[in-house]
């Protein structure tokens, strides 16, 4: 299989599809508008994957893809195909496009790591430890002998690509023992180990309701991550960190959803049009004007709910970033879990996790 790449270098003469040979244990994991690692020059550089084909042009040899980065692609291939459209038409490199559909989080980063080249040099006391980032070094007498170490081939850069799209994690305790065997636990320990005899009649009394994260179990018991950790040991519980989304919508109550709304002729008339052009699977554009109270967005909310129906998504932009609370508590009573909400307050973190909602 052959991957079709748009490199993560931004120039004249890089702004083109390259070509790599996909290494058959990872063909199963790559799609068009997976996020990819290929060998680029002497370097290592992310790209993007564009197309997929079994046969190419290229009569050299082909350097095979070396890294997948994601589970599941970040982009669809109609953004891949829109960038290909816009980097027709506006002045910009394609990188430069695909790069903008993602959160800043997901956006590659950089380092350069000196390593030793020759046996001499894995022996020096330079090189022993982490590896050495260039880019952190400064003082003018290590660049100096860094200088002489690379002209006398002891040494090498290598570049590495980072990640900076990290999943918050959060640690969920889960029981380890049968439901009665806490009881006897119990009723062994002394009285002055407090904290572990309350963590152990709340197991007693809720057993359902676990397994419990540490933020629960601390807010909600006043325990300790050193009595958690203690339970873990004893093996009255079983640690481990789950995936935790970072939710902006957090403050706001998932109220029971309000009672449908019937509109009025006028809006009736407008949601029908649009409701046309949804079903068709029209691009149109359409006007409402009103007055501030005339009920347009009840018109946007039966449209979207219309949308949704089809299996479809939709996009509500807001004119200014002051309108978005009171925005939200109207869309999110109306489609509950399923909305998500992107501006630029939220944290790079919230962002990211919005994003791949």
């Amino acid at each position: 299989m052959i991957a079709q790449v748009i490199v993560d270098v931004a120039a004249r003469q890089t702004d083109r599809v390259f070509e790599y040979h996909v290494p058959s244990d990872i063909e199963k994991e790559i799609q068009v508008g997976s996020r990819v690692v290929v060998p680029f020059g002497p370097r290592k550089v992310q790209g993007f994957v564009i197309g997929l084909s079994e046969t190419s042009n290229f009569k050299g040899k082909m350097k095979d893809l070396l890294v997948v980065v994601d589970e599941m692609p970040p982009l669809t291939p109609e953004l891949v195909k829109l960038s290909a459209d816009l980097a027709q038409n506006i002045y910009s490199y394609r990188i430069k496009i695909l790069q903008a559909m993602l959160p800043w989080v997901m956006r590659a980063g950089y380092r350069k790591l000196l390593l030793p080249a020759s046996p001499k040099a894995k022996e020096m006391p330079f090189f022993q430890g982490d590896p050495i980032d260039l880019n952190k070094i400064t003082d003018s007498t290590q660049i100096k002998k860094i200088r002489s170490l690379l002209k006398n081939d002891d040494a090498k850069n290598e570049y590495v690509v980072d990640n900076k799209a990290k999943k918050k994690k959060e640690n969920q305790y889960a029981l380890a023992l049968a439901p009665e065997e806490y009881t006897k636990i119990y009723n062994t320990l002394r009285q002055n180990a407090v904290k572990q005899k309350q963590l152990l009649m709340d197991i007693i009394e809720h057993t359902d309701a676990y397994p419990k994260t540490q933020k629960e179990l601390e807010a909600g018991l006043g325990l300790t991550a050193a009595v958690l950790n203690s339970a873990v040991k004893k093996g009255w519980l079983k640690k481990k960190a789950v995936e935790v989304y970072r939710d902006p919508l957090a403050g706001f109550k998932d109220d029971e959803k309000p009672a449908p709304i019937k509109l009025n002729d006028e809006q009736q008339h407008a949601l029908d049009e649009i409701a046309k052009a949804i079903d068709e699977k029209k691009a149109e554009t359409f006007l409402l004007e009103g007055i501030t109270g005339s009920g347009k967005t009840e018109v946007y909310l039966h449209a979207i709910s219309k949308a949704l129906a089809q299996g479809r998504t939709a996009l509500m932009l807001v004119p200014e970033i002051s309108l978005t609370p009171q925005m939200v508590r109207q869309v999110k009573a109306r489609f509950g879990q399923e909305v998500a909400v992107l501006h630029s307050a939220l944290s790079e973190g919230e962002k990211y996790d919005e994003w791949r909602r």
